[in-house]
């Protein structure tokens, strides 16, 4: 377990890695009856990770002084599965500091039932999603949608896939470095906004983003199952690296997936071996 304090103008929080998946279903708040400093915690959020990096944000949560104690446990309202866990200081009863100890309460996520009750949660898929077939990742693939081709491909030189996406097939972006390979959209008919989903770096967490691909946030293995049951959900398309391979060309509207690399209007506009510009 490793974990990091940080202050400054931002809210203060106490980070902790794990170092496995778990299951946060509570927490304590503890404060030293030797403490001299008379301030207390008023409000708390919990965050959690799978990397470190992209964070389910959970709403704000009052914690109860009783005057000399802190009223414990603390639930967790949406249970998730994670490696890392924030707990983000939102306010406090004065202006001076406070002194607390934080344990937090639940279980490691199993990949096999547990041999004694309570001493692991039992063997399910949270989140972060892991890859449970190859139409849910592929190492070459790539998803349209009303105005954007997105595609992604594995790097060279790292291993890492690389994203990218473009309008017209002259202009190339690239996405993200948390995104590694494209899994579906979600029109805007279906949601408050249109969705695109993807596999983070790790292929272990999966990444939303409602504003074509500009900022990417973590959702729950559950938000991603949801959407890929709904009408009109668009699975991203393999691209197959077999010169040979019958399915070697893809097809989403304009854009094609091929062996040398993406098309537009059946036009090569860019090289899998030297993207992109």
């Amino acid at each position: 377990m490793r974990i990091v304090k940080r202050y400054g103008p931002l809210n203060p929080y106490i980070q902790i890695s794990f170092d496995q998946i778990v299951n946060i279903q509570s927490f304590t708040l503890t404060k030293a009856s030797s403490s001299p400093n008379p301030d207390y915690i008023t409000s708390v959020r919990l965050q959690q990770s799978n990397d470190g990096i992209n964070w389910v944000i959970g709403g704000p949560v009052t914690v109860t002084w009783s005057g000399s104690a802190y009223v414990n446990p603390i639930s967790v309202v949406s249970v998730i599965d994670a490696t890392y866990a924030r707990l983000e200081i939102l306010s406090t009863s004065g202006t001076g500091p406070v002194d607390v100890t934080v344990e937090f309460s639940g279980c490691v996520i199993a990949s096999v039932p547990p041999a004694a009750s309570g001493a692991a949660c039992l063997a399910r898929r949270g989140w972060p999603y892991l890859v449970s077939n190859q139409s849910d990742y592929s190492p070459r693939n790539f998803v349209t949608d009303t105005t954007n081709v997105y595609f992604c491909d594995i790097h060279p030189d790292t291993g890492l896939g690389t994203c990218f996406y473009s309008a017209d097939g002259v202009t190339f972006n690239a996405l993200d470095e948390s995104v590694s390979s494209m899994l579906g959209y979600l029109p805007l008919s279906l949601t408050n906004t249109a969705q695109l989903y993807a596999l983070d770096s790790s292929l272990n967490a999966v990444l939303m983003s409602d504003n074509s691909g500009l900022t990417w946030s973590s959702v729950s293995n559950e938000r991603y199952a949801w959407a890929k049951q709904q009408f009109g959900y668009t699975v991203a398309l393999n691209v197959s690296f077999d010169l040979l391979s019958t399915a070697y060309t893809n097809s989403l509207g304009s854009w094609q997936g091929g062996y040398s690399g993406m098309f537009m209007s059946n036009k090569q506009v860019s090289d899998w071996m030297n993207c992109c510009t």
